[in-house]
């Protein structure tokens, strides 16, 4: 009778599932601002992208029991160096 749900987005699947997007927006957003004209790259904020991944790395740590965490936290781990690269620290 009942049809399936997604889980909420406070569980830690749900987490996972929108942490997955949010790697998928930075990586683009990374590659977009690599390729565009220097004062689009120079906008570029690497400082604050850098603190958020890695408070989310921090989070996702406490779910790292949900299938398909460890393949999100290693994605992370790319892009915060693929930042720090970028942002020059």
């Amino acid at each position: 009778m009942l049809a399936p749900q997604l889980p909420p987005w406070h569980t830690s699947p749900g987490q996972v599932f929108l942490i997955a997007d949010v790697a998928v927006l930075v990586e683009t957003w990374l590659a977009e601002s690599s390729s565009a004209s220097s004062s689009v790259a120079r906008s570029f904020p690497a400082t604050a992208i850098e603190t958020s991944l890695g408070r989310i790395l921090l989070g996702l740590r406490a779910g790292s029991g949900v299938p398909g965490a460890a393949g999100v936290t290693s994605k992370l781990q790319e892009l915060v160096w693929a930042v720090r690269r970028r942002g020059g620290f």
